[in-house]
């Protein structure tokens, strides 16, 4: 069928999930001025497209809102065409949308791939993804590509980890099919999701915006980084002694065996820095397998590395990752491991800085369970050498990240189904301009309801993860910032937060516990849009800061309902010339219902203006847990500072 006649792109596809208890509208284009009759679970609707451009209209019909139920199947007839979606399922449907951490995929926070094709599904959990196409003319109509996926199938291990933990709580609590809606694309920043007449309001995107509606500038943009990229590249491999022809490994003996330095695969926290710069280097461990070890197919992790990876045992190359944000686990065959002694070998490619193996990572050799085999552990002692240095290359610059470009293409489309909410994971990429978070988040908000003519649009958002080693710039950037914003946006009507800082990983962006974030995301959901008034969704958090008549601080917190008494660490004053203590905070229920005190170690002193809590990138404390299983959340407050309960 030609784009110039009936179509049904976008999210009308097979395995689709549709909003209950909500007028059931399909829109979409036909030739203009066609008839377009259209049959539903048994009813039918007709419509006449129009008020298009050129040879192509819209048409939109609508259906009386139904219960949950199905499969069902619609067909959609306009004289000879006619398009028929089947195995339709009505239930509840949510947007996913934000950045990595929403779209991260199962396989990525299982142990090995394919281990979640073992888990317990039954198909009434859905996902709709389509591929990334920015556009920054106009809001488009459809998702070129998009397709619904049922969580039986063997392409299950690509659904996001998130999304999916989210949609298997809701089931479970409500009995219903859910579909997900999964939208997000990693390192997009919030302005990517926002409408043109939104970010007008924001005088610092105008000439980014600009640039970026100009094709022949994008073009442009691309064509050139794709050249100097790879011309890095080609440099980089001509340089580096130890690569030989056709980028193979080097045989020569003497590279082989001199200027190799004592260096280490770490454990725990620091460490890990093998290169001097922008550049390649070279890692090489050895490890002695037994005669059963080296009969059998191998497993190989090697933790995180900075940045991309070329990987090889014995001469033979087993994985190649080009970049840090994925996990190297690498499927060594049969054959490549022998008895005896063997060789991991390792060039690291790093663009920005010097190559690193990340601290606190799995490093080892293993064997599928049941083969009874011991792993082989490759931290400790290994050696390093310079491959060859290179000028600091310039990130590209990814497209779908820039103004307007998502919500044209991902976000636009998908108006014309109803649905329950969203939830958002997003605010990594807005670290580096936290004071302005706040502002263009609530706008966002707003931009989607007036989309779909609902307020308010439940929304629920994820404060941002711990992350980063204490050692490694801690609080010089924008994470607790950021948090911050996050928070203070709690107070738009019909949205809500949850915090991952608890569960988050200081060395790795993409922490991998979207269970249990699932599972609070799906509490919170049941609260605010489902308003089930016996559901508690939230940690403790302050609702006032004040002085005792003893002169200490005091801070009541609500929702601390089952949290333990005792010291919690991780408070900080700060005074009037900016400088912070740090201090303890001793926790004890002296109120009726949730509500717990903690009195802060030490007196008030004259100048204390603030009290904040987790004020870190990564917070190095232990978070008290409530009744519930949220933990106390990150805050910073005004000595003084009153919530009405």
């Amino acid at each position: 069928m030609s784009d110039q006649t009936l179509t049904l792109a976008s999210v009308f596809s097979d395995s689709m999930v549709l909003q209950r208890d909500k007028p059931l509208r399909f829109s979409r284009t036909a030739p203009e001025g066609a008839e377009v009759l259209v049959s539903f679970a048994g009813a039918e609707a007709s419509a006449r497209a129009q008020s298009g451009s050129g040879r192509e209209g819209v048409w939109e019909v609508e259906f009386p809102p139904m219960e949950a139920g199905g499969p069902y199947m619609l067909t959609v007839r306009s004289g000879e065409e006619s398009v028929t979606v089947s195995d339709i399922l009505v239930g509840e449907v949510w947007i996913a949308a934000g950045q990595s951490n929403m779209e991260l995929p199962l396989d990525l926070v299982t142990d090995w791939p394919g281990d979640a094709l073992s888990w317990e599904r039954d198909g009434f959990i859905r996902e709709f993804t389509g591929p990334v196409m920015p556009e920054f003319h106009h809001p488009r109509r459809n998702i070129p590509g998009g397709r619904w996926r049922r969580d039986d199938g063997d392409d299950f291990p690509s659904f996001s980890a998130l999304g999916w933990h989210f949609a298997r709580e809701l089931r479970a609590a409500l009995g219903v099919p859910v579909g997900i809606l999964m939208v997000a694309v990693g390192g997009s920043p919030a302005e990517s999701w926002v409408d043109r007449d939104t970010l007008a309001q924001f005088p610092e995107f105008s000439d980014l915006f600009s640039r970026v509606r100009d094709d022949s500038w994008r073009a442009r943009t691309a064509e050139d980084d794709g050249r100097r990229i790879a011309r890095w590249n080609r440099d980089l491999e001509a340089a580096d002694p130890g690569l030989g022809g056709d980028a193979g490994l080097n045989d020569d003996p003497q590279w082989r065996t001199e200027g190799w330095h004592p260096c280490s695969i770490p454990e725990g926290r620091g460490g890990g820095i093998v290169g001097e710069g922008p550049g390649s280097a070279w890692i090489r461990r050895s490890f002695h397998a037994t005669p059963r070890q080296a009969a059998s197919p191998a497993r190989l992790r090697l933790g995180g590395l900075v940045d991309g990876d070329r990987t090889w045992i014995n001469g033979i190359e087993v994985g190649a990752t080009e970049h840090q944000y994925l996990p190297r686990r690498y499927a060594v065959p049969l054959g490549v491991i022998r008895e005896g002694n063997n060789e991991l070998l390792v060039r690291l490619v790093s663009p920005e800085g010097p190559a690193r193996l990340t601290a606190g990572k799995r490093y080892d050799l293993s064997w599928k369970s049941g083969e009874n085999l011991p792993v082989i552990e490759l931290t400790g002692s290994c050696q390093r050498k310079n491959g060859a240095m290179g000028v600091s290359l310039e990130r590209k610059t990814f497209m779908e990240w820039l103004p307007v470009g998502l919500f044209n293409s991902r976000v636009a489309p998908l108006s014309a189904m109803a649905l329950r909410g969203v939830i958002w994971y997003q605010g990594e990429s807005n670290t580096g301009r936290p004071a302005a978070y706040a502002k263009l988040f609530r706008a966002l908000v707003r931009s989607w309801r007036r989309l779909w003519n609902e307020e308010p649009l439940p929304f629920l958002t994820v404060q941002l993860a711990n992350y980063r080693d204490p050692g490694f710039l801690n609080r010089a950037n924008g994470w607790p910032m950021l948090r911050e914003a996050q928070r203070e946006c709690r107070d738009i009507p019909g949205t809500g937060m949850v915090t991952a800082v608890d569960i988050g990983e200081w060395n790795d962006l993409h922490p991998t516990n979207k269970r249990e974030l699932g599972r609070r995301l799906a509490l919170l959901a049941r609260k605010i849009a489902y308003q089930d008034g016996g559901v508690r969704a939230a940690g403790p958090h302050p609702v006032s800061v004040r002085v005792s008549s003893g002169r200490r601080i005091v801070i009541s917190l609500a929702g601390a309902q089952g949290m333990e008494e005792g010291w919690i660490m991780g408070f900080e004053v700060g005074d009037t010339a900016g400088v912070w203590r740090s201090v303890r905070g001793l926790a004890e229920f002296r109120e009726p219902g949730d509500i717990a005190q903690i009195t802060l170690e030490g007196n008030f002193r004259e100048g204390d203006l603030y009290v904040r809590y987790a004020w870190a990138d990564d917070p190095v404390t232990r978070f008290p847990l409530n009744g519930e299983g949220f933990p106390l959340e990150p805050f910073l407050e005004p000595i003084g500072f009153t919530e009405a309960l």
